[in-house]
């Protein structure tokens, strides 16, 4: 069995701020996950044309998971973050720690969907 990595993927944009105030969000999400040493990178989720600069971050443990979470609900004011598992299933993980599988994402060569995610300069799909 094909064995994934725990990834959280977290925004600290907000849909009621303005472009430079996102980016500056954006910023400290970026400062606050290095200073803490995770590993990361950035990412652009596209949702039904409207893009958002995110981060997509590797926990080593428990304790870094829950610093993100802690980073995602609390500092930067989220409601939601995505999850996927080892099992490769992505998840909305909210605030009050409920979750939906939504289903995987899968590397495409072609966007086919308006719902996707870019990172290490490859694009993802959620399939289901």
């Amino acid at each position: 069995m094909l064995k994934y990595d725990q990834v959280i993927i977290v925004s600290a944009e907000k849909s009621d701020e303005t472009f430079e105030s996102n980016r500056q969000r954006t910023i400290n999400l970026g400062a606050c996950l290095e200073d803490c040493n995770m590993y990361f990178s950035k990412v652009l989720i596209s949702n039904e044309g409207k893009e958002t600069a995110a981060f997509a971050v590797i926990p080593r443990n428990g304790a870094e998971f829950d610093t993100v979470k802690a980073y995602a609900f609390g500092n930067f004011d989220q409601h939601m973050i995505l999850e996927q598992d080892t099992k490769g299933h992505l998840h909305r993980t909210y605030i009050d720690n409920t979750s939906k599988i939504v289903g995987k994402l899968r590397q495409v060569d072609k966007v086919t969907s308006d719902k996707h995610v870019v990172m290490n300069g490859k694009t993802y799909q959620v399939v289901r």
